[in-house]
């Protein structure tokens, strides 16, 4: 087992209160006000450095807890035609170039910005703007530091009235939980019965943010290609391919296991259209995996999820004889890109 990173997943719960406190202390330069008066608010943030932005708009329409809305950009530049709007750029390494492509754009329409990173370009233009800036801890994988940089989101968006001091209290409280959970071995369970096949994620809308963030943990982690994919949506679609016509179509199955995410508050129609669907997929020779959610509200079931993936993706990356950490492939072709 990578002893490092099972230490950073069995710590995790307590990047919270660290991330949040961080988040609060920060230095407007005097300038908190322009930060409140805004009609939307847009988060800038790739790959892992993107997760948080995700969650936080999962929870939004869930719960509704942000007072503007939250638009999630993961591109060059800025979205076109939002008025006052309030930018935070998210970046862990603070050097990813859409990102950073943001930051400029933002700085430059004189928009209020507001930095997330662990140093890098962002770090080192937003300490030259004078732009507020959380510093995150150094020296671990941007999809392990997720807690880190959610709970720096949380305490900037407190401190900018933008969401409810009532938010920090349910983050430290279910945190408190997560540290209690043991979700290894349920993990090891699911590994095996995974096996060699790749995974298809499932899930309601209400959990398509944790199918995305267990799909990302496969990629990066495991190294393999995983897929997700919501219901409804998935039955007018991709439910097809589970039709048997022939041999050698139908031997294309055998190589899938899918993760139905079982949500206990998820609709009666949801759930009867996972149940049909499963009884289908299962007659391909698919692998069927039924995992089921804590039956918690938004914060401490997609976390508690979360966890279960880093295990799961990790495990079958030890599986593998892979070292779950770096992500090679990704930083080659940063360097042919540049």
């Amino acid at each position: 087992m990578h002893n490092a990173l099972e230490k950073i997943i069995n710590d995790f719960s307590n990047q919270f209160a660290v991330g949040i406190e961080t988040g609060r202390k920060t230095n407007f330069y005097g300038k908190r006000q322009a930060f409140k008066i805004v009609n939307s608010t847009i988060i800038c943030g790739m790959g892992g450095s993107g997760l948080p932005g995700d969650i936080l708009k999962s929870w939004q329409l869930e719960k509704n807890i942000v007072r503007k809305d939250i638009i999630i950009h993961k591109n060059y530049g800025l979205p076109k035609d939002i008025k006052k709007p309030l930018i935070i750029c998210v970046s862990y390494s603070g050097n990813t170039e859409e990102t950073l492509s943001a930051y400029k754009q933002a700085t430059k329409s004189g928009l209020p910005v507001l930095s997330i990173a662990s140093g890098g370009e962002l770090a080192l233009w937003s300490q030259k703007n004078k732009t507020p800036l959380v510093l995150m801890p150094k020296g671990i994988p941007p999809r392990f530091a997720i807690g880190y940089q959610f709970g720096a989101l949380v305490g900037l968006l407190v401190e900018t009235n933008l969401i409810s001091k009532e938010i920090i209290s349910i983050v430290l409280k279910d945190a408190l939980k997560l540290k209690k959970s043991n979700l290894k071995k349920d993990a090891a369970k699911i590994v095996i019965k995974i096996g060699n096949r790749i995974p298809l994620i499932y899930s309601s809308e209400r959990n398509k943010s944790l199918g995305y963030l267990l799909k990302i943990q496969f990629n990066e982690n495991t190294k393999i290609p995983a897929f997700t994919n919501t219901f409804p949506e998935f039955n007018h679609n991709e439910f097809n391919a589970f039709d048997i016509l022939s041999k050698k179509q139908n031997a294309l199955a055998h190589n899938f296991c899918v993760l139905m995410l079982n949500d206990a508050n998820d609709l009666p129609i949801i759930k009867k259209r996972m149940k049909i669907s499963g009884k289908f997929i299962k007659k391909t020779g698919a692998g069927l995996i039924y995992i089921n959610l804590r039956k918690s509200p938004f914060f401490l079931r997609t976390f508690a999820g979360l966890i279960l993936g880093q295990w799961i993706s990790v495990l079958l990356a030890q599986k593998y004889t892979l070292d779950p950490e770096p992500t090679e492939l990704i930083e080659k072709f940063k360097k042919a890109l540049a």
